[in-house]
């Protein structure tokens, strides 16, 4: 997805070299000289990928410090610092109602709290009962027991099944094989 129409990002000559100077100087803190880098190449009339590309940020950031110029010039380039004032005041109103929901909370809580305790005197009987169930089943050792008893006496009786069989077999088969002793009656030689 492409940038949107840009918002042509025109600098005074002062803002120009108040950003320059930000972008080159050490001591200048490394957010706020990228912030400066991002508002000088889009002055340049660079989009926003290309300039996140070259900055290696991504397209958001270069859109958010982009709008923030746009809207507040060099202050809306400011760290947290400057901030403060805004964000305690707007922090304030948001406070205001939360003693009471904090008081309203622990109500509930009290309330769940009651429940539970109910609840686990009620579970304490269910798990007796429930233990003893299991107790009283089969492990895993008398299981494979049983059914090795079971398969041997099972392999035992197929097994002299099979025994009886391959004599049965034998006795066909030298039945079938004993060479006959004498011409039988109403065969012609």
């Amino acid at each position: 997805m492409g940038d949107p129409v840009l918002a042509p990002l025109v600098l005074s000559q002062d803002e120009q070299h108040t950003l320059e100077n930000w972008a080159k100087r050490r001591s200048t803190a490394q957010d706020l000289a990228l912030r400066a880098r991002i508002v000088l190449a889009s002055a340049e009339g660079h989009k926003n990928i290309a300039v996140a590309a070259r900055l290696g940020v991504s397209r958001n950031t270069v859109t958010k410090w982009r709008a923030r110029f746009l809207a507040r010039r060099l202050d809306g380039l400011g760290g947290r610092m400057e901030n403060v004032g805004e964000r305690v005041t707007a922090l304030d109103g948001r406070m205001a109602g939360v003693g009471e929901q904090v008081s309203a909370v622990g109500a509930r809580l009290d309330s769940v709290d009651e429940r539970l305790a109910g609840q686990d005197e009620r579970l304490a009987g269910q798990l007796e009962p429930l233990a003893d169930e299991l107790r009283s089943r089969p492990g895993h050792a008398e299981v494979s027991d049983v059914v090795a008893k079971i398969v041997d006496a099972a392999q035992g009786e197929v097994t002299a099944r099979i025994g009886s069989l391959e004599e049965t077999v034998l006795t066909l088969a030298e039945a079938l094989l004993r060479p006959q002793s004498g011409p039988r009656e109403g065969t012609r030689i």
